[in-house]
């Protein structure tokens, strides 16, 4: 069995948008996830379209990188050794963890130099706890 996850990069365009937690389950679409709650804000990952068409307010635009199989899914340490991965070439990314699989979400103008880095550094065999040298 292999232990190299399969590294695809997702077409759509996301956002990261705050909504009051009283309305998210009025939300007029189905959020990707949420990545935290600050207060009564969610910060919610949507497709940049939905987002917009619903009226949610969203400023940046990003692209999801999946990570599937193998190595794909980090406990703590291997989230940690992902983020530094990235960040040590000047790319921001938000890491979502779940079962069997692995998002990535990056600026969506380093999305191919994010997309170029993980195929890289797992083509050499790293296991993610150990991915944040290997960059």
């Amino acid at each position: 069995m292999s232990m190299t996850p399969h590294i695809t990069l997702d077409p759509r365009r996301y956002a990261i948008c705050l909504i009051d937690d009283a309305s998210y389950y009025d939300l007029p679409l189905v959020p990707f996830c949420v990545l935290g709650q600050k207060g009564s804000l969610l910060s919610v990952v949507v497709e940049k379209s939905e987002a917009e068409s619903s009226g949610l307010p969203c400023r940046t635009e990003w692209a999801r990188i999946a990570l599937e199989g193998g190595n794909a899914t980090p406990g703590t340490s291997g989230i940690a050794a992902l983020i530094a991965c990235l960040g040590s070439t000047g790319i921001a990314s938000q890491i979502i963890a779940g079962y069997n699989q692995t998002s990535c979400l990056v600026f969506w103008e380093q999305r191919f130099e994010a997309l170029a880095l993980l195929r890289t550094v797992f083509s050499r065999g790293v296991r993610l706890p150990a991915l944040a040298s290997a960059a």
